[in-house]
């Protein structure tokens, strides 16, 4: 028995400069397999489609940063100890972009909208983090919606490298 294939196309990565295939329509936005980054793929014969221009490593990945759950992360740089941030919804569990398991595949992070110093920004929360709120809230964060938590910054060893990171304790 003969294996029916779908007919593929092929096209050259902007930013890893390596070939790729893919199925399905030939314009269309395609994620490189290789590095991970989207390629618009665009049909030269409609005048209303023309690609993005090429970015930098950097500016693409702030790019994504603002578009990954509409904003920008809450960084320790962003804080200081007694700060305080509301929850304002009840989270998502994300693939990482940044960190895989051991055996290659993606961690996944809990997001939550946040807002901290007049600005709604995203926060992932660790395991000590949702551990900590966890015991003050229960464990259905739609409850957390509307609660503040106070920052403190604690210096931790992180994979052999001491590093200053945010610890979030439930405000009563």
């Amino acid at each position: 028995m003969r294996e029916i294939r779908e007919k593929m196309n092929s096209a050259t990565c902007w930013y890893c400069d390596k070939i790729f295939e893919y199925g399905g329509d030939k314009y269309q936005d395609v994620n490189c397999p290789h590095c991970g980054v989207m390629n618009s793929i665009y049909n030269p014969n409609n005048p209303e489609c023309k690609p993005e221009n090429k970015t930098t490593e950097q500016e693409w990945l702030k790019k994504e940063e603002g578009m990954l759950l509409g904003g920008k992360f809450l960084k320790v740089s962003d804080c200081k100890t007694g700060d305080t941030i509301e929850f304002l919804d009840g989270g998502v569990w994300e693939e990482s972009r940044t960190y895989k398991n051991d055996d290659g595949t993606p961690k996944h992070q809990c997001q939550f909208q946040i807002k901290h110093g007049g600005e709604e920004k995203t926060i992932s929360l660790n395991k000590t983090n949702r551990e900590a709120l966890i015991a003050s809230w229960g464990r259905d964060t739609d409850k957390w919606i509307g609660k503040s938590a106070e920052i403190t910054l604690k210096e931790v060893e992180v994979a052999g490298e001491d590093k200053t990171v945010i610890r979030l304790k439930a405000v009563a």
